[in-house]
């Protein structure tokens, strides 16, 4: 049987490899999203802010992790791409929402996306004020 010192540095030593693990971890997302941050500026037109549209959130989907949007249907005819924004002190900035792309025929037709519960304002952009290559547009 080890005595109670070596049992304690062990647990000790234990936990100073964890932490260290995590605060590599946590520096590692924390550079991720200040480069995920900095892709607006090359990804829409200047006046993009001035034409996006707020989907409306209509809660939890019956899908685990996935939350229900409708989209307005004050939306003229064309093709869209949901967009997250984010208000800031320093101005407004947009990420895309891969794969989230559909088409907005007249108003009658009422559009639902199902998209992951890890986002929140999202809006509706027309494609033409998203520069080509830009992004994950395909």
């Amino acid at each position: 049987m080890l005595a109670i010192s070596h049992r304690c540095s062990f647990h000790f030593s234990l936990f100073v490899v964890l932490a260290a693990g995590l605060a590599a971890s946590l520096a590692a997302c924390s550079g991720v999203a200040q480069q995920a941050g900095s892709r607006h500026e090359t990804q829409f037109a200047a006046d993009w802010s001035e034409h996006a549209k707020p989907l409306l959130f209509h809660g939890m989907s019956r899908d685990p992790g996935f939350t229900f949007w409708q989209v307005p249907n004050i939306l003229p005819r064309g093709t869209y791409r949901v967009i997250e924004r984010e208000h800031g002190p320093a101005g407004d900035t947009a990420e895309l929402v891969d794969g989230y792309r559909f088409e907005v025929n007249g108003p009658e037709a009422d559009i639902y996306l199902n998209i992951g519960s890890n986002y929140s304002n999202l809006e509706a952009l027309d494609e033409k004020y998203i520069r080509p290559g830009s992004g994950s547009i395909n």
